[in-house]
């Protein structure tokens, strides 16, 4: 089957050089806490500061910080202690929640080396569906789950936009394995924009790879529009990341602290859609640039561009 790859618009705009990667990220800051950069610029410290090697983060009496390295490590700094990026003062207290903690950076590193890898998003069409899909043709696009992975529930509720509607006879929801046998047909009525799905019903398992589509079940099945996939959590990486969240839950930081780092854990094992319902809340508060970057990323990933364009960076 022809595959179909479709580019989320303006994707050069997100370009970031290696140059520009941060060596660290400042996680949290509380109280009474200063950030200059190489070259003695001062930066907000907001969660989600980055911080090249070099950068000092000052945390007076009363405050407290915590900046997570390269390597997935965090150290968090006490009052009266001025902090180097690129060294380890014997006053900070380091985790080490592992590598995979910050492959949130090194991916935004890469979109700017590799953008036809990191900005596009894989689609086929469903059989009988859509022969070609131009990057300015309109077709429905899937809100969830689609160029994610998901921690399986009792059900689904299985997203997709209001424009345009689904208008056409007998329309129905199809649920695929990878093999592209139907392990679930649901019907749907003209207009929905959602519908709820039991796991087990659809006898969907941990760690595998399915995809759906909508289509019409008048005669032969046929597929109304594109393919959208997405996987599900293994049980194995449900047990490691249940234990890194609790790691990050013992932290002594704030409460958008252990969010910032729980999107960073959620990224790490694909949970797209879990990354941008965390930090949206936390990019209205603290509008740190990574933050757009990475929200811009994961939903660029799930093929989300009206989206994902909010988030494109600021016109000089």
């Amino acid at each position: 089957m022809k595959k179909i790859f479709v580019m989320v618009g303006a994707l050069v705009a997100l370009t970031i050089s290696s140059s520009a990667l941060a060596s660290a990220v400042l996680v949290d800051a509380q109280g009474k806490v200063k950030v200059t950069l190489p070259g003695k610029k001062s930066a907000p410290a907001n969660v989600g500061t980055e911080l090249p090697d070099g950068s000092v983060v000052d945390v007076r009496e009363g405050g407290q910080a915590s900046v997570m390295l390269e390597s997935g490590a965090i150290d968090e700094i006490p009052a009266g202690t001025k902090y180097k990026v690129g060294t380890k003062p014997k006053e900070a207290r380091r985790s080490d929640l592992g590598r995979g903690m910050a492959l949130a950076m090194r991916e935004l590193a890469a979109s700017g080396e590799e953008p036809t890898v990191h900005g596009m998003v894989r689609r086929e069409k469903a059989p009988g569906g859509l022969r070609t899909l131009g990057l300015g043709q309109t077709t429905l696009t899937a809100k969830y789950p689609s160029g994610t992975t998901i921690r399986l529930g009792p059900r689904i509720t299985f997203q997709w936009d209001m424009q345009p509607p689904v208008n056409w006879p007998q329309p129905v929801l199809v649920i695929d394995d990878e093999t592209k046998r139907h392990v679930a047909i649901r019907s749907i009525k003209e207009g929905d924009v959602m519908r709820v799905v039991s796991s087990a019903k659809a006898r969907l398992a941990k760690g595998k790879s399915y995809s759906w589509y909508l289509a019409t079940r008048k005669g032969k099945l046929k597929g109304k529009t594109l393919r959208f996939q997405f996987k599900t959590l293994s049980a194995r990486d449900e047990k490691r990341f249940d234990i890194k969240r609790a790691r990050i839950r013992r932290l002594n930081m704030s409460n958008d602290g252990r969010q910032f780092l729980l999107a960073q854990l959620s990224f790490q094992y694909g949970l797209y859609n879990d990354v941008v319902e965390i930090l949206g809340p936390l990019w209205e508060k603290q509008r740190a640039p990574f933050l757009r970057k990475l929200l811009y990323l994961c939903y660029s990933r799930m093929g989300r561009g009206r989206e994902a364009k909010q988030f494109l960076p600021p016109q000089s």
